[in-house]
């Protein structure tokens, strides 16, 4: 028997990218638990610490604080690694997504990308969610979006859009080291020079009942019955 879909997100609960930074609404928090996280992976956080970081991510649902906590899940280095934590740290992506905080829509494009943790490929979705988190100002979705669009074996190739991508990547401070193979890749196909975007992509906001039903269909399949 299979939970609604609320139940699930509610009932259970439990990579912070370290790259560009956000703007400074998130940027304050996700510095100030990516920090308590980092000393909880190798387990040397103060216990306050690590129980605020528990009750912001958990309790207060506080987007940064739930990917700082999936992270440490995640991380095979930390002591809080769970392999068999897909169904925690996946309803932490998603209700940190549903925040419009960036980096859990970033990773929840990658994930329906590539289908990864368990939820099921969906690469239109993937575009949607890579556009949301390159507007809310995270350069490693654009980098990361472009690498799709270059690669060409998921997403249709779009060595244009690509080409605005990693310009937006760069704006946002993505290293040089990240973007350089990208670039040289870009310019072996043939694709335009890398310069200053001249696209604005567009987007009209999640929807978070749809969004939910993504991350239900993903855990547990589609459902044909009523």
């Amino acid at each position: 028997m299979r939970l609604p879909v609320l139940t699930a997100l509610t009932a259970m609960l439990s990579l912070p990218a370290l790259a560009d930074p956000l703007p400074s609404y998130w940027q304050d928090d996700r510095d100030f638990y990516n920090e308590i996280a980092d000393a909880a992976c190798v387990g040397s956080a103060d216990d306050s610490d690590f129980d605020r970081l528990i009750t912001a991510a958990i309790q207060e649902a506080n987007a940064p604080a739930m990917i700082a906590l999936r992270w440490m899940v995640l991380s095979e280095s930390c002591v809080q690694y769970n392999p068999d934590g897909d169904l925690l740290t996946n309803s932490l992506m998603v209700m940190a997504a549903l925040q419009a905080y960036p980096i859990a829509q970033s990773n929840l494009a990658g994930s329906y990308l590539h289908g990864y943790y368990g939820i099921e490929q969906n690469p239109d979705e993937a575009e949607a969610l890579y556009d949301q988190a390159i507007q809310g100002g995270y350069g490693e979705a654009a980098s990361e979006y472009a690498r799709a669009l270059i690669e060409g074996d998921i997403l249709t190739r779009d060595l244009d859009k690509a080409a605005d991508l990693l310009a937006v990547a760069e704006r946002e401070g993505v290293e040089a080291a990240t973007l350089a193979p990208l670039r040289t890749r870009l310019s072996e196909l043939g694709g335009a020079e890398v310069g200053e975007p001249h696209i604005d992509p567009s987007w009209d906001g999640v929807d978070t009942r749809r969004l939910a039903e993504w991350l239900y269909e993903g855990l547990y399949g589609s459902d044909d019955t009523e």
